[in-house]
Formats: C-alpha cells, structure tokens, sequence
C-alpha cells in the first residue's frame, strides 16, 4: 500500500499548496484516515504552535513547529517526528515521516463523504481528482486548447488557462486585462483567492 501511496503522491505533488503561509492547515478537523474503524483521532494545528489531537474525545496536546522547505516536526513529552509534506490541499493534508514511506493521511472533516472509508478510498479519489482528468486534457492542450475561466474582479478581467475543463490548479497560467498577472494575491470572488508567481497560480 505505501508503494501505491508513494507512487501517487509523486504524480500529485505538483498540484499541491505549500506549508509556508499555514493558512490551509490551521483551525481545521483533520481527521486522521486509516483502516482502523475501532477509533476516530482528530489533529488540530492551532496558533502558537499548539496541536491538539483528539483521539475518541480524548485530547492530547502537543507542539508543532513549521521548519521550512515543507517539513514540520511534531513533538511530544514521549516522541518526536520530523514530516516532510506529501500534499496538501482544502481537503487533504498527507504528511510523510522522513526517511520512510510511511504516511500521516488526513482529511478536512467538514469534506468527510461516504465514499472515502479507507486509505485506498483516499488515493484513488485523488488519483481521479488530480491525474485521470489532467491526463485526458493533455493530449487537448497540446494544440493550445485551454479552457479559460474569466473573473470580474477589482484587479481588472482576470482570465485562467485551465489544463482542466472543470476547475484551476496550481500551475495555470492567469492574465490580468489580457497581460501576464503580476506576482501577488488575487481574490477572483467573495470565497476565493489565487496566490500567483512568474505569471502562474502557485497557490490556491
């Protein structure tokens, strides 16, 4: 499993926000995904470096500390663990133990559906989330046919090439009133917001 795991985590990992601004990860449910159905364990990154982890309604609190270049170490009277991102998203936080191919995989619990049980559940909703439809728009935009998505925002007209028909992703590239967007934040509307670098998304 943690080959398959690996395996889909390289393909995705492109598409992933960045730990920097710890805006995705703090003040959420994430609720730990395993095969275990005996138990529910919850993480919450909170400020000033507290995390709280509630196992069954019994909460253990702890002490992160975000160490750049994507990795977080977790810290408790008893133990240790350096993490290194595996992806992130408004769903999602896999984190993965340094030097292992073992996975902390959790997600948003206000996401929380029926469908997604178990670790394999996980991996192949992202799997078809992320790669199948990326991969089937491809061969399309190989001739240049994107998918723009246009916003009247307070910038101006931002328009979006789309690799994907159905939404953007970190690495489109976004023109303001038809010139390369500069690099800063733009709210498209009232509930979202693009981080854009070099002319292309680098956060969602």
């Amino acid at each position: 499993m943690n080959i398959y795991i690996s395996e889909i985590i390289n393909k995705i990992k492109k598409f992933s926000n960045k730990l920097e601004s710890n805006s995705k990860l703090k003040d959420k449910f994430w609720v730990l995904v395993d095969d275990l159905k005996s138990s529910k364990t919850v993480y919450i990154f909170r400020n000033e470096n507290q995390l709280l982890i509630s196992n069954n309604g019994k909460v253990k609190k702890v002490h992160w500390d975000y160490l750049g270049n994507d990795s977080i170490l977790i810290e408790s009277n008893d133990s240790s663990f350096f993490y290194r991102l595996g992806f992130l998203d408004e769903n999602f936080l896999i984190l993965n133990i340094d030097g292992t191919e073992n996975y902390l995989t959790l997600m948003n619990e206000a996401f929380i559906i029926k469908e997604i049980q178990t670790l394999k559940n996980v991996f192949d909703f992202l799997q078809k989330e992320y790669i199948e439809d990326i991969s089937t728009d491809e061969s399309k935009n190989e001739k240049n046919d994107w998918t723009i998505k246009e916003y009247s925002t307070k910038h101006g007209l931002i328009k979006i090439h789309c690799l994907n028909p159905k939404r953007y992703f970190i690495g489109d590239k976004v023109f303001v009133n038809n010139q390369i967007a500069e690099d800063g934040s733009y709210d498209l509307d009232w509930y979202s917001k693009i981080n854009v670098k070099d002319g292309i998304i680098a956060e969602i």
